[in-house]
């Protein structure tokens, strides 16, 4: 099991909330830690090779007085969504017309569909849930979640919202 271990706080630093989420539907064991101290924003976000092999974590921080907004809830990447549509349309290019010839339409076909798995994964992923932490310095730290989790997200974002801002 692969757990987040709690971040080393510096002299004198005392953990206001931490929280963990899980990113990924299928890899439950695997969680994002949101800490936050009186004087920082710590997420440990879970490092995967190709996407489903665990290999530790990788920790970004930022300074309470430089975090200007926090947000929460759902967001979409408009370069997943820009990038997909750009490759369905070469996909659908491709099964349209007869560039390579004759005995390699097997060859242009099979890129097709590969271009075509690979939007899906592009559309799939486009949608992020959890936590947005912006810094003033035009910076973001995202403590990811499912979907499913999106009530205690926001119960956590709103926790989170009354502890810096009051």
């Amino acid at each position: 099991m692969t757990t987040a271990t709690p971040p080393a706080l510096l002299a004198g630093e005392v953990v206001r909330y931490q929280g963990q989420f899980t990113p990924h539907l299928i890899l439950t064991h695997i969680k994002t830690t949101v800490t936050i101290t009186d004087r920082r924003v710590i997420v440990h976000d879970p490092h995967l090779l190709f996407g489903f092999i665990p290999h530790g974590y990788i920790q970004h921080e930022a300074p309470l007085r430089h975090i200007s907004q926090i947000s929460s809830g759902n967001a979409t990447s408009g370069r997943h969504i820009f990038y997909g549509v750009g490759l369905v349309i070469v996909a659908l290019w491709m099964f349209t017309t007869d560039f390579l010839g004759g005995p390699f339409m097997i060859l242009q076909v099979l890129l097709g569909l590969v271009f075509l798995i690979m939007a899906a994964l592009l559309f799939f992923t486009a949608s992020t849930t959890g936590i947005f932490f912006h810094s003033t310095g035009g910076g973001r730290l995202v403590a990811a979640g499912s979907r499913s989790e999106l009530p205690e997200i926001q119960r956590a974002g709103h926790e989170i919202g009354q502890l810096l801002f009051s």
